[in-house]
């Protein structure tokens, strides 16, 4: 039976750090520190532990602490980018998830990359967290909660994949708790702002700028639309499963999209060369996502409009079809929405059109029924 312990040796941090106490494989004690965690953290680790043994024995697995010498002296870095990046490349995960991993890492790796992955605790990653919170992006500004919610959530998939492989005992990360996010954009291009733009965009990114606020798909979904996808007969584009939320859907083809999906053919011919419908001509493959971005961004600079990225031409586009008129339902059916919230928060109101809506307020009938009330 293991034992649960307070250190009582002397901490410059003040915290109270528990020791717990296991018998492995081969009859032999182990004096274990768990960290900064609470005494109830500390009994479940120690549970976890003599669970852990109790199996390898049935298995007839040598000790636990042989498996776990390598993650003593192995560091997070090690891990991420010789075990974790390896293991969750393509064609296991979409190529942009894998890059977006990819990138996050580099948030961590400063921080965290070179601390030994057996004794990463609660306290490491509070310090991540907080250190991150008053850093800087590559922009200069500091990053947002949904950022750093990101990366953290980053951190607990690689430290998950640790605990499964029974590197780690616990995944630190599960004991940190997210920042609260306010991700609500309401910011849409106006018809102006669009001209503007249009008129600052180098030529290639102008039919992908236009295809988006007539489509209502990601720029992921663009950059990776193959003409296998394109029926112009039906007049549908067929978005694969393969999307950000892993459900198929059809998105309609409009006079303005047919005339884009026309002026792609010509430069490769009947049969194009590339199975891509937007082709870098001058590699003679797919655009990455991360150029098409950096391109709106500098269009979207000299033309003056601020506070866009292009994403927005997403949210212009459910924006303008509720304001046509055009149902909640077949909104969500086209642009994948999940839920009514997710398509209420792109639904924008320009001043003009909110011009006069509290006048019912002093309407004769609404204050015959507040005098009766």
């Amino acid at each position: 039976m293991g034992s649960v312990w307070k250190d009582t040796r002397g901490r410059s941090d003040g915290k109270d750090r528990y020791m717990i106490g296991w018998k492995d494989v081969d009859g032999k004690w182990i004096r274990e520190c768990v960290g900064a965690v609470k005494k109830g953290s500390a009994d479940g680790i120690l549970r976890q532990r003599e669970n852990d043994v109790a199996e390898r024995i049935n298995r007839g697995l040598p000790p636990l602490r042989q498996q776990r010498k390598s993650a003593v002296s192995s560091t997070l870095a090690e891990f991420v980018e010789k075990e974790y990046l390896p293991a969750m490349a393509p064609p296991r995960r979409r190529q942009t998830t894998h890059e977006r991993d990819e990138q996050l890492w580099r948030g961590v790796k400063p921080v965290l990359g070179t601390l030994p992955l057996r004794f990463i605790g609660v306290e490491h990653v509070e310090k991540f967290i907080s250190d991150r919170a008053h850093g800087t992006t590559y922009k200069g500004t500091p990053p947002a909660p949904a950022t750093l919610n990101r990366e953290r959530q980053f951190l607990s998939q690689v430290l998950g994949m640790a605990k499964r492989r029974r590197l780690i005992p616990e995944n630190p990360v599960e004991f940190v708790p997210k920042l609260r996010e306010d991700n609500a954009r309401t910011r849409v291009f106006s018809p102006a702002e669009e001209t503007a733009i249009l008129g600052e965009a180098p030529e290639f990114l102008r039919p992908i700028f236009t295809f988006a606020l007539n489509t209502g798909m990601r720029l992921g979904e663009i950059v990776n639309l193959k003409w296998d996808a394109v029926d112009r007969q039906k007049g549908w584009l067929y978005v694969g499963s393969d999307s950000k939320t892993h459900a198929p859907r059809q998105v309609p083809i409009n006079a303005v999209v047919d005339a884009i999906l026309d002026a792609q053919r010509p430069a490769f011919g009947k049969e194009p060369s590339t199975p891509h419908v937007f082709v870098n001509e001058r590699f003679r493959e797919a655009y990455r996502p991360s150029s098409i971005y950096n391109a709106l961004k500098g269009a979207a600079e000299r033309a003056k409009v601020f506070g866009v990225v292009f994403h927005t031409a997403r949210h212009t586009f459910v924006s303008r079809m509720l304001e046509a008129g055009v149902p909640r339902e077949k909104v969500k059916l086209i642009t994948g929405h999940k839920t009514d919230t997710m398509v209420d928060r792109y639904k924008h109101l320009e001043p003009d059109s909110a011009r006069g809506a509290t006048s019912v307020l002093v309407s004769p009938l609404f204050q015959a029924k507040v005098a009766k009330s």
